[in-house]
């Protein structure tokens, strides 16, 4: 069985489905969806079966803003990227950055939802860096001052002996 370069190039993306962005690749000729990646049918709470071959206005509706990001983006190539978009999935509201790639080879675009609680964790981590670092430091403090203290301590307790 033979399979065509677009067929290939999509099947190439099913090791997205080890990322935590969302990756969704949508045909330029006929708007469908040809890819989704697991961590956009976790997130979203959609079924790769119920959306691949189905139009991108099933997955985003068309007065929204990602929807009108999308449309535009079929006319121009380049990597467009915006901030801050927010998707309703389920009953929840969410934070995107969001990639549009249109290259002229492709003949999909490609989707790129970066999730903000990526982001999140990393300022998480770097709080608990600074944390650590404060905890050594006050440790060293303590430690400075709890030497001289001894040391007074066990004097008076030689005094009062005596």
């Amino acid at each position: 069985m033979e399979f065509s370069r677009e067929q290939k190039d999509i099947d190439s993306f099913q090791i997205t489905d080890y990322l935590n962005d969302l990756i969704i690749l949508v045909s330029k000729s006929t708007k469908e969806i040809e890819y989704l990646n697991y961590q956009c049918e976790e997130v979203l709470r959609v079924s790769k079966k119920t959306l691949l071959k189905k139009k991108i206005k099933n997955l985003f509706n068309e007065s929204s803003v990602i929807f009108d990001y999308i449309s535009k983006s079929f006319h121009e190539n380049g990597t467009f990227t915006f901030k801050e978009i927010y998707i309703k999935s389920s009953n929840e509201i969410q934070k995107f950055d969001l990639d549009i790639i249109n290259n002229q080879e492709n003949d999909f675009i490609i989707l790129v939802l970066k999730n903000d609680k990526n982001k999140k964790k990393i300022n998480d981590l770097e709080s608990n860096s600074n944390l650590l670092i404060f905890d050594e430091i006050l440790d060293k403090i303590l430690n400075k001052i709890k030497n001289p203290l001894s040391s007074i301590k066990g004097s008076t307790q030689l005094l009062k002996k005596s």
